[in-house]
């Protein structure tokens, strides 16, 4: 759907200064600057989805994600209450909103922990958990099937900043860089932040 609306705008003489992705967002959002195809980009997607249902059914664990608001630093000292190996910091949203990933019964003990500190919080409607071991144990998976990807450069005229690195990037966005998409923390934050650093610049210069 987001490839789509990358077409939709594209078809309106819509072109974007710079993007960023959320996660799996961030497939559309290097469509959208030209360093992957419309078929790579599909099926980068359709890989990812693959895997991920693949470990759940072959993980023992049910995972599952719930978001907080908590910082970045809060958030990884209740990972530390319920277990490192059994939850992990899974997106950085803003300075106050974080999400944590793992196996559920984790997940639900932190979101007791948390109400029990009166903060706010809502467990996500997914089985899947994203950012964490669970995806890690799927990695050499996922890096073997995107073997072959096609990708280039992305255009001059747009800036893609990744909220993998929390920085702007501008090559290597082959099968590596979609497995550390998948499995690491989404520093969609530090992205932005990034952004905005570089509009400013650009506006003073």
């Amino acid at each position: 759907l987001q490839i789509a609306l990358v077409d939709l705008l594209h078809a309106f003489n819509i072109s974007p200064h710079s993007v960023i992705g959320h996660s799996s967002g961030e497939i559309a959002a290097v469509y959208a600057v030209g360093a992957l195809s419309h078929e790579s980009a599909l099926c980068v997607s359709y890989r990812r989805s693959r895997v991920a249902s693949f470990a759940k059914k072959t993980i023992e664990a049910r995972g599952g994600m719930l978001v907080a608001n908590v910082s970045e630093e809060e958030a990884i000292q209740y990972i530390g209450r319920v277990g490192k190996t059994r939850s992990s910091l899974a997106c950085i949203n803003s300075s106050t909103s974080t999400t944590i990933s793992g196996d559920r019964d984790a997940i639900d003990e932190l979101k007791d922990l948390l109400e029990n500190s009166l903060i706010t919080s809502q467990i996500l409607t997914v089985d899947v958990a994203y950012h964490s071991h669970h995806m890690k144990a799927v990695a050499s998976q996922y890096l073997e099937s995107l073997d072959g990807l096609k990708f280039s450069i992305p255009r001059n005229s747009v800036c893609f900043f990744s909220s993998v690195t929390g920085q702007k990037k501008v090559s290597d966005f082959g099968a590596t860089y979609w497995v550390e998409n998948l499995v690491s923390t989404v520093r969609f934050s530090d992205a932005v932040s990034a952004l905005c650093s570089d509009v400013r610049d650009q506006t003073r210069g």
